[in-house]
């Protein structure tokens, strides 16, 4: 076992071989004579200041130890919200179905209906050409994603329609996405702007059945009942 008397007695004379040491350094007696001379007011205050020195560097360390620890508690927080985010969305994203894509008829068709529903002349819905693989060099999906689509111009609009019908094409559908737009404004009044939307549907393929699952199970043999 450990001496505790041992170890004060070991701690005690380290401590007056250091005293000794300070004491007898040139340093230590240089500021010792200053000291001395100064007057009663001044060497009081030194001694203030010195114990106030002290009381504050005994003070930072565990202050240092507390502001750690709070950024650590903070730290702890930030992920723990995140990883309950993150959880919640996944949860979430399990429960609902995906949506179902569209094909380049069907979102032209949803699109002429809607533009002719949003109060546009005839002479402003320009063409529509269908893009049957979608828009593959965007880059916006990997090459597993089924994509469809069509790019609609429009004429003659300005810039209070273009935000409408951009915002009512956006929403579409769920699987519908815009993926570009270009806007040129006209020849004849600059106020006025040719504009080009191309809108896609990303869809995932549809998982292949297994023909194994829709053969009926084998039934069992009647046992012959005797006479």
């Amino acid at each position: 076992m450990i001496n505790i008397d041992d170890l004060k007695d070991k701690a005690t004379e380290s401590l007056n071989r250091l005293k000794e040491t300070i004491q007898e350094s040139s340093v230590y007696n240089t500021l010792r004579e200053r000291y001395e001379t100064l007057p009663a007011a001044t060497q009081k205050a030194v001694v203030m200041g010195s114990a106030g020195l002290v009381v504050m560097i005994l003070l930072s360390i565990p202050w240092s130890f507390l502001s750690s620890s709070s950024d650590f508690v903070s730290q702890f927080e930030e992920s723990r919200d995140l990883i309950r985010g993150l959880l919640k969305t996944r949860s979430m994203a399990k429960g609902t179905p995906l949506p179902r894509g569209m094909s380049a008829g069907e979102i032209e068709s949803r699109a002429r209906t809607m533009l002719t529903s949003a109060g546009l002349l005839e002479s402003q819905i320009g063409s529509t050409l269908p893009l049957p693989q979608g828009d593959p060099q965007s880059g916006l999906a990997p090459s597993s994603v089924l994509q469809q689509g069509v790019r609609v111009e429009l004429k003659q609009l300005n810039l209070r329609q273009i935000i409408d019908v951009g915002y009512e094409l956006q929403n579409l559908d769920p699987s519908v996405k815009m993926t570009g737009l270009e806007i040129q404004a006209t020849a004849e009044d600059p106020h006025y702007f040719t504009v080009a939307f191309k809108l896609i549907s990303f869809s995932l393929p549809e998982p292949e059945e297994n023909p194994e699952a829709k053969e009926p199970p084998a039934r069992g043999k009647k046992g012959l009942r005797g006479k």
